[in-house]
């Protein structure tokens, strides 16, 4: 990536003859007339700038099942995203897509650790959208853009997750930030990323008012005492918890200093439940920036804040 951000025009142009070659026979790539696209002023004359409504009857054709519509090669699955206007978004996944995500996953954490090694010698916490929240008629999956980036990150990484993948399948919203919270605080987090700074606020207020909470469901080795008390837990969720379980076992050690910490600050505070965190992966520019300023308070001075790009479920 380094050597290719020195010379990025080539790279731009052989990266769009090979999309174009690779895509030539689909239904696309002939009614734009792909083969025949010699340089970049000719794909601006053939592919005109959409917007997804533009986009929306190829997918449908993918989602009925044809074959070789927009990609050469079959999505595996539909990434969702919310749409401004008219229906819900659905991008169309495929095996090389997922190959790239996982390559820039690669190339943004082998930066983190050339300046930030001690990042990796605890647990990293990387609260995720499910990546699998259902099926179309015809048997796609479809899900979240991050859920995906979870599983196909580095074996070496996915194997410090502070968090059982299956605590994101939660479908009460409240529920998941706290057993979220519960997992984590129970770990020394050294490394923390997910993409809206939002996410990290209401964790940082999770622990601020279940500091109890959590520190008795860490002391017993349970997911806290009565969860049904204090949350609405559907029969799908609590087949989750039920499995949840099996991670658990009772940590005392780890509780005393959580409540010397909650004695002393008064809340499970970031900064002090995880003094070695050394990295905070969020976006910080643009709308987002604007809560990211707020971080700092929650997750200390010191802490470096590191934006992961620019991450959409169309494109990285």
């Amino acid at each position: 990536l380094e050597q290719a951000s020195l010379r990025p025009k080539a790279v731009q142009r052989s990266l769009l003859a090979s999309i174009l070659e690779d895509n030539a026979g689909t239904v696309f790539g002939k009614e734009h007339g792909f083969s025949s696209i010699r340089n970049v002023e000719d794909y601006r004359a053939r592919v005109p700038i959409r917007d997804y409504e533009d986009f929306r009857p190829y997918v449908q054709q993918v989602i009925a099942g044809d074959k070789r519509v927009l990609t050469r090669e079959s999505p595996f699955m539909l990434a969702t995203t919310s749409g401004t206007t008219g229906g819900p978004k659905l991008i169309p996944i495929t095996t090389r897509f997922k190959r790239d995500l996982a390559d820039t996953s690669r190339a943004w954490l082998s930066s983190v650790y050339d300046e930030y090694p001690s990042a990796f010698e605890g647990y990293c916490f990387m609260p995720v959208s499910p990546a699998i929240e259902g099926k179309t008629e015809g048997g796609i999956p479809f899900g979240s853009m991050t859920g995906l980036t979870y599983q196909t990150a580095p074996w070496l990484f996915r194997r410090s997750y502070a968090v059982p993948y299956e605590v994101m399948l939660l479908e009460n919203y409240d529920l998941r930030y706290t057993v979220l919270m519960r997992f984590a605080m129970s770990k020394d987090v050294t490394l923390a990323l997910t993409a809206n700074p939002s996410t990290w606020l209401r964790l940082a207020e999770i622990g601020i008012n279940y500091s109890a909470f959590i520190i008795e469901g860490i002391r017993t080795g349970t997911l806290g005492p009565e969860l049904e008390s204090v949350f609405k837990i559907s029969h799908r969720d609590q087949a989750i918890l039920d499995s949840l379980t099996k991670h658990l076992a009772p940590d005392p050690s780890r509780a005393s200093y959580l409540s010397r910490v909650l004695e002393l600050h008064g809340a499970l505070l970031p900064m002090h439940v995880w003094p070695n965190l050394r990295v905070l992966g969020c976006w910080l520019g643009g709308s987002a920036g604007l809560q990211a300023r707020r971080l700092r308070e929650f997750f200390g001075q010191d802490i470096a804040l590191r934006d992961p790009g620019f991450r959409a479920s169309e494109a990285t």
